[in-house]
């Protein structure tokens, strides 16, 4: 360092005081180097650098406690909670009270309609009662038919019905002529009766006719219940249908129908005897009056011979009583019964 600049490190080591005051040491003697250009060139030569900048340290700085200085502690941070939501509840409806009033009022409406249609209904209806009459209809003129295509087709030539002929020689107590629908009705009509009756049915043309004719004719009777097309075809188309009325109101039918020309009884007896006694066996239900009730005949038995006076006849009777079917050749007349009361009264007019 040179000489002619003093150094005050050198100076002494107690600062003075005031008067009558001790005086203060100074802590130690600082060392500090003192840079001038002189040496920086020095340091440079000796180094062959630039000189090192001089840090100062830096001094920590204290952290004051809230509690050094009398101030309250600061809380340590908490986790908010949330609070938990509240569902409302539905809120019940206030029950209504029924009205008192709606059940009288009804009840009343009730009184009053009924009182109404009972007192005052009876004397307004014949106002509305009265029929209207209605206005005549008016028929217009009517024109003349146009005229008739000419053709060559022939017309149909009308057909005949067969005239109806009783083949019995004494008349039966009443004849009836009817529509073959028409025989459900005669229940009604036999109640009238008091005592037996034979009653001869002649049916009227119907629309269940032949094409040949226009009534129900014996061969198609015949046919009608299985009878064979040639046994059927032997007979005229003419026959009497009768019902018997017993003295118990019971109807029994029957019929009488007649051999054509040049056919023989008793060969038709030989031929087709066990034939019709066969099929009517089987199928006897169309023998009886079923009406409105049905017919319960049971079972059928056997077929065996009876006699009515002179006759040898045939018949065959069932499990229940009173249900018989007979029948008998008269000349070259059939015969066919559902009754033997009935039966025999038929033969004694024929």
């Amino acid at each position: 360092m040179p000489e002619d600049i003093p150094n005050p490190l050198e100076k002494e080591k107690l600062i003075s005081t005031g008067e009558g005051e001790t005086p203060l040491a100074v802590p130690g003697q600082l060392e500090a180097d003192i840079r001038t250009m002189a040496s920086d060139l020095q340091s440079l030569k000796e180094t062959g650098s630039a000189a090192k900048p001089i840090t100062a340290p830096v001094k920590e700085e204290e952290i004051i406690q809230p509690d050094q200085i009398g101030l309250p502690p600061i809380p340590a941070p908490s986790t908010p909670t949330m609070p938990s939501p509240e569902i409302p509840l539905p809120a019940s409806a206030p029950q209504k009270k029924f009205p008192l009033w709606i059940p009288i009022l009804i009840v009343g409406i009730l009184a009053i309609a009924a009182a109404g249609y009972f007192l005052v209904y009876p004397f307004v209806s014949p106002l509305f009662n009265q029929k209207i009459p209605p206005e005549p209809a008016v028929t217009p003129p009517s024109s003349p038919p146009p005229p008739a295509a000419p053709t060559s087709t022939p017309a149909a030539k009308p057909v005949t019905p067969v005239g109806h002929v009783s083949l019995f020689k004494t008349p039966p107590d009443q004849t009836l002529s009817m529509q073959p629908l028409e025989l459900l009705g005669l229940e009604s009509w036999f109640k009238e009766a008091t005592s037996s009756l034979l009653v001869e049915i002649v049916l009227l043309p119907s629309a269940l006719a032949t094409s040949s004719t226009s009534t129900l004719t014996f061969p198609y009777l015949l046919e009608q219940n299985k009878w064979p097309s040639d046994l059927a075809n032997s007979f005229e188309d003419n026959y009497s249908l009768y019902i018997y009325r017993d003295k118990k109101g019971g109807l029994w039918p029957g019929v009488v129908g007649q051999l054509k020309s040049g056919f023989n009884s008793l060969e038709m007896q030989k031929k087709y005897g066990a034939l019709i006694e066969s099929i009517t066996k089987k199928d006897p239900a169309s023998f009886f009056w079923t009406g409105s009730t049905g017919a319960d005949f049971g079972q059928a038995q056997v077929w065996k011979n009876i006699k009515f006076g002179s006759l040898n006849a045939r018949y065959l009777s069932f499990s229940k009583p009173g249900y018989t079917i007979n029948y008998v050749w008269v000349g070259n007349k059939l015969a066919i019964g559902s009754s033997y009361d009935g039966f025999r009264e038929v033969l004694k007019k024929l």
